[in-house]
């Protein structure tokens, strides 16, 4: 995901003046890393699920 915000960064460069880049430069960072933090915490409640619902199977 970071690599992906790297190569918009890139083209959104190019593409668009310095203060309409620097401007949204902060949002897209705090967007990616919102993100990644949502998805780190599905992720561990998911996993914490299907440890849950193994540990039942194995046990019985």
């Amino acid at each position: 995901m970071l690599l992906g915000e790297g190569l918009l960064r890139l083209v959104l460069v190019y593409a668009l003046p310095v203060d309409v880049m620097a401007g949204i430069s902060p949002v897209m960072r705090t967007g990616v890393f919102a993100a990644l933090i949502g998805w780190t915490v599905w992720y561990s409640r998911r996993g914490k699920r299907r440890m849950g619902s193994t540990s039942d199977v194995v046990a019985a």
